[in-house]
């Protein structure tokens, strides 16, 4: 159904074919401004006021007016059903519309409740979103061809006789260990969403595949894809939608769980456990959150080389303090999210704190901006910070770009570090960025590695809030 919203910023009424998902960005077509698209649903609108009647002034003793008998004319029954039946009808529809909006689950909120309930690390990419900007996506396609989860879904597409790009639309997939704890068992699984339906039993078509069943559901087991990394790979449909690849050699009960969505215990699962976090994160095209101390450490400054007798100390290199600047950072954090938000003009990089305490964000914001070089645009930033403009793949020009765009901003227990970037200048370089996108076998990247540094101007991934574009 057709739906109007207003750009927050101009004003503009923005008018959509449809109600878009409540995870996504509306760009206002006419000033480019970017809003969560709750800020520009328009209240149910209120019934006319009745206008109030002029005082009547004291006036002195009239004659009493003859009363004249009048006819009370009645409403015609037909006309009265029809009024109030009409009511009924707009009252119901904007509850419903409102009702739909508050409820719906997005479509990563569906995706991770398939993940092991142990992942401490959720990333998503919104592949149906990047292909709106095809040059773009082209881009990244390069930087992603070799990643697992491209691999795996290129052999789900093989057996339903398609291909990747015109199968799928958005990817997430987790990593953790069974417990919690960082000497668990490792638990990883990546979950795709295709564009339109198909049929479960298309996994029978896949080579090799061996059907198995747990609990009345259906899986199979599949040959490794060396990509992906994951042994003893099993794949499974929970939904016409949805394709789930898991490591085979996760405890049992974890898969079954799995296999039912979780439904036992949905608030152990990562979305939930990551809070205000995870809700802020998922506004991303490209997007990522870990939660601290459990199977994933919070980032550690790297330890000074051992200096021998008679040895000068050395210097520590522009990447140990971005490393440093990174864990102190996040020292006083329960987690931390990277997503970057892609549009046709701009994409937004967001780097994200999740305080224990939530007055802490309002303090590391006034921290941030009294930094001289933060205050001052005459001064120098640090060397890290070329470092990271170097990574954003925007080229020489980077630097300020990025510096010029900066801003920190808190939001209940959030600390929001931003930067912005023109999007034709990020895809310059687009491989480094979607390359942090990418997990890694767990055999190569163990829980509590340092994260990829702050995602300037799209940042780490490009990760998502899903934005639409809007006519005006």
């Amino acid at each position: 159904m057709p739906v109007e919203l207003s750009c927050p910023k101009c004003k503009t009424k923005l008018r959509l074919s449809e109600m878009p998902d409540p995870e996504t960005d509306i760009e206002c077509a006419k000033c480019a401004h970017t809003f969560p698209v709750e800020q520009g649903v328009a209240p149910p609108p209120k019934p006319p006021e009745k206008p109030k009647e002029p005082e009547k002034k004291a006036e002195g003793p009239l004659a009493k007016p003859k009363k004249r008998k009048s006819k009370k004319r009645k409403t015609p029954p037909v006309v009265l059903a029809g009024i109030i039946t009409t009511a009924v009808m707009i009252i119901g529809t904007v509850g419903g519309v409102l009702a739909w909006f508050l409820t719906k689950k997005s479509a990563s909120m569906e995706m991770m409740s398939y993940l092991p309930d142990d992942c401490d690390e959720v990333a998503g990419l919104n592949l149906g979103h990047l292909q709106k900007y095809p040059g773009f996506y082209a881009d990244c396609e390069k930087a992603f061809a070799t990643a697992g989860f491209r691999k795996a879904g290129e052999v789900f597409a093989a057996a339903k006789g398609g291909d990747f790009n015109g199968t799928f639309d958005y990817v997430v997939y987790g990593s953790g260990a069974a417990g919690g704890k960082a000497g668990g068992s490792p638990l990883e699984a990546t979950v795709l969403k295709t564009k339109e339906e198909f049929d479960p039993g298309v996994l029978a078509k896949i080579p090799g595949a061996k059907e198995g069943s747990l609990n009345g559901s259906r899986y199979y087991a599949v040959p490794d894809i060396a990509e992906l990394g994951y042994p003893n790979l099993r794949v499974f449909a929970p939904t016409p939608r949805l394709v789930v690849f898991c490591r085979g050699d996760m405890p049992e009960a974890k898969f079954r769980a799995m296999l039912g969505g979780n439904k036992d215990n949905p608030d152990a699962t990562p979305y939930p456990r990551a809070g205000q976090l995870g809700k802020y994160a998922i506004r991303g095209t490209v997007w990522k959150f870990t939660l601290y101390d459990r199977s994933v450490a919070r980032p550690e400054a790297p330890q000074p080389a051992k200096q021998g007798p008679g040895q000068a100390a050395t210097q520590p290199s522009d990447d140990d303090n971005l490393r440093k600047e990174i864990a102190d950072i996040a020292a006083p954090a329960k987690g931390s999210a990277y997503k970057a938000s892609v549009g046709s003009r701009e994409t937004r990089g967001e780097w994200v704190l999740w305080a224990k305490d939530s007055s802490a964000p309002s303090d590391w914001v006034k921290k941030w901006k009294e930094k001289e070089w933060v205050k001052d645009d005459e001064k120098a930033p640090p060397r890290w910070w070329k470092l990271i403009a170097n990574k954003s793949g925007g080229g020489k020009t980077a630097e300020n770009v990025l510096k010029d765009n900066l801003s920190f901003r808190s939001t209940g227990e959030l600390f929001v570090i931003r930067t912005a970037m023109e999007t034709k200048m990020i895809q310059q370089g687009v491989s480094s960025l979607v390359g942090n996108f990418k997990p890694q076998p767990a055999s190569t990247n163990p829980p509590g590695g340092p994260p990829v540094p702050p995602p300037p101007g799209g940042g780490a991934p490009p990760k998502s809030r899903r934005r639409t574009l809007a006519r005006r």
